[in-house]
């Protein structure tokens, strides 16, 4: 899953917030990679990057934009499973 994808259908009562961190601040650092791509090392050092550059409240933020994304795609994962075994 994009992440565009997960905030078009999964964030529109809080779209601003995410888009505003995924436009800014998360797409600028991984483009276009799929979350399924990102990986524990690549993540830490997406956190290092901003703590560089952000406030510790502003990295809590923008975590939470990923983990919400994270959840969503790891739970389309396990329903696509679940289909593929019960058929």
């Amino acid at each position: 899953m994009r992440l565009d994808t997960w905030l078009k259908e999964y964030k529109k009562g809080t779209f601003d917030k995410h888009e505003m961190n995924i436009r800014t601040r998360i797409l600028p650092y991984f483009q276009d990679i799929l979350l399924k791509d990102v990986k524990p090392v690549l993540y830490q050092k997406f956190i290092n990057h901003l703590g560089e550059r952000f406030s510790r409240e502003t990295i809590k933020i923008v975590h939470s934009t990923m983990h919400n994304a994270f959840e969503k795609d790891r739970m389309d994962k396990y329903e696509e499973y679940m289909k593929n075994i019960l058929k």
